[in-house]
């Protein structure tokens, strides 16, 4: 049963890279793209530059800065974007923020200043961190993502025998929800937040599971969790153990203890 990888390109890729080491197939087929918001160049010199997502790379523009100067990325595919942007101190999180502020903490001066490049509807929650820390950042938002056309992209995904849909992000999420309403697809859904999943509140014929946490690797380990074989019989009950349903409100939008961070809309860290 492949898994459809909805996320934008080339994020996309990466996400279906990871389902394969894990031995499951996928469908890649986005119903996102990406699209640069204008946004004037940085003033200055900052001490350090972090990039939600390879898109972020993308879409930024390059501030006149030399090779000393550290680049956090928020994974391996962010960090090689930065690479090839022409930067050459990065270093790669691998979507763990906690790591991310501690090490801006440790080599960064109090009132160190930080640019974030990230997405239009990413969440603050790293840069108040930061802040807390007594560091200055500069909260960037560099690009947003679209919904494309969907009118043969679920015709597409879903003539593949699709068994299951991974969402990254709340536009992402609308735009599956257009789609399966107008195809009637019955299935399982892994959304990357609560919010996310709160875009498909109602929709009959479709099961809902939500990330620990707002994180592609959290996303993952709920596919695996829930789809995979367990290798070892007694791990079975374990890995049931964990499963909730998704508790979603009736109406307005979902709320949340940690607010997601990826690449697509949500934020890690991330998407589209």
């Amino acid at each position: 049963m492949p898994v459809w990888i909805t996320r934008a390109a080339p994020d996309n890729l990466a996400t279906a890279r990871r389902l394969r080491q894990r031995g499951y197939g996928s469908v890649v087929v986005p119903v996102l793209t990406t699209r640069a918001i204008d946004h004037a160049p940085v003033d200055g010199r900052p001490d350090a530059i972090v990039f939600t997502s390879a898109h972020a790379v993308r879409h930024h523009r390059r501030p006149a800065v030399n090779d000393t100067v550290p680049v956090f990325a928020a994974s391996e595919a962010t960090a090689r974007a930065a690479q090839g942007a022409g930067y050459a101190n990065i270093t790669s999180t691998g979507g763990d923020e906690q790591i991310l502020s501690g090490l801006l903490a440790h080599i960064l001066p109090p009132g160190g200043r930080i640019v974030e490049y990230c997405a239009r509807r990413t969440s603050p929650r790293l840069s108040r961190t930061l802040s807390g820390l007594g560091l200055s950042v500069d909260h960037l938002a560099v690009y947003e993502s679209v919904a494309l056309d969907g009118s043969e992209i679920g015709d597409t995904a879903f003539s593949t025998g699709v068994g299951g849909i991974m969402v990254h992000s709340c536009v992402g999420a609308r735009a599956v929800r257009r789609i399966i309403e107008r195809n009637g697809w019955r299935g399982r859904i892994w959304c990357i937040s609560l919010a996310s999943a709160a875009q498909f509140a109602g929709l009959d014929g479709v099961a809902l599971s939500c990330a620990a946490e707002p994180t592609e690797a959290a996303l993952l380990a709920l596919v695996e969790r829930e789809v995979l074989p367990t290798r070892w019989a007694s791990l079975a009950r374990l890995d049931r153990a964990p499963l909730r349903p998704v508790p979603l409100p009736a109406r307005g939008p979902a709320r949340r203890r940690r607010p997601a961070r990826d690449d697509d809309d949500d934020g890690p860290p991330p998407a589209a």
